[in-house]
């Protein structure tokens, strides 16, 4: 029964987490984060960093994986959300 409860957490960390993949390719192929709220952002890519540090705490390998896999992708989000702030490419921004 273990077996089988860390499988089904592996396959919907798996669908979660890569439910984010395509805004990030989205965003790198568009060259524009407009759409992207900064305040969500950075939210999420945090409650992802406490995410795998409770996963760790708790040894649980689905959690580790997904969540460190997951917090690269938005990590790369915020890290071009930031740039294109910084070059002033999304004039229309505010938190």
């Amino acid at each position: 029964m273990q077996s089988e409860i860390v499988w089904m957490g592996l396959i919907a960390g798996a669908c979660t987490t890569f439910a984010g993949l395509p805004q990030l390719i989205h965003v790198a192929r568009k060259g524009s984060s407009d759409d992207l709220s900064p305040l969500a952002l950075g939210t999420f890519t945090i409650g992802l960093a406490l995410w795998l540090v409770y996963g760790i705490a708790i040894a649980s390998i689905p959690l580790i994986l997904w969540n460190a896999v997951s917090f690269a992708i938005y990590l790369g989000l915020v890290a071009i959300k930031i740039s294109h702030m910084r070059s002033g490419s999304n004039s229309r921004e505010t938190l």
